[in-house]
């Protein structure tokens, strides 16, 4: 099982061009979009990409899909609740569906399941939806423990700090699961 969601992390400096246009220092700060896709049984990060601010997340949750043929279950917010996303995949999908979501399904099979699931019995589909808050906690664990502001200045810097922000991440969640495992717990 799997959930797929993003979050921004805050910059030091502010947005140049914003600045120049009211012609006064701004307190308004830029950040940059982190995509993710967890594991929800070991909490391992599986993939990462990194984005700007504005992106939208459902190219980057086709991507990071596509790449993992194994998985079973794939959950996350509306953002990927399209037709694109649920073909991507090889899992059963539960995006729930944004309130206009098309229900023409235009020959894509997974889309129009999975929103047959939620018209059919939408308390059963939301059961599994979700699981997709696991994916919250990991960003909260990320900016609670590794900070949620970019301490470097250039853009090449910022995405390999925010990359080593979830290496870490995981190194962490690899210790604790090998001690679970040591003293026989989940």
């Amino acid at each position: 099982r799997a959930a797929v969601d993003s979050s921004g992390f805050s910059q030091r400096n502010s947005s140049v061009w914003y600045d120049i246009r009211i012609q006064r220092k701004n307190k308004r700060r830029d950040c940059i979009k982190l995509h993710l896709l967890v594991d929800v049984d070991t909490g391992q990060i599986l993939s990462v990409r990194i984005s700007k601010a504005y992106a939208h997340d459902s190219p980057k949750g086709q991507q990071m899909l596509a790449e993992w043929t194994d998985i079973e279950i794939a959950t996350g917010d509306g953002a990927y609740a399209n037709r694109k996303v649920c073909n991507a995949t090889n899992a059963q999908s539960y995006f729930r569906p944004r309130k206009d979501a098309s229900t023409r399904f235009k020959g894509s099979g997974k889309y129009k399941i999975m929103i047959r699931a939620f018209k059919n019995d939408e308390l059963a589909f939301l059961a599994i939806y979700h699981i997709r808050s696991f994916v919250e906690s990991v960003f909260a664990s990320i900016k609670k423990r590794f900070g949620k502001i970019l301490l470097s200045i250039k853009k090449r810097i910022q995405h390999k700090e925010l990359f080593l922000k979830t290496v870490c991440y995981n190194i962490k969640e690899w210790l604790y699961n090998l001690r679970a495992q040591e003293l026989g717990i989940s």
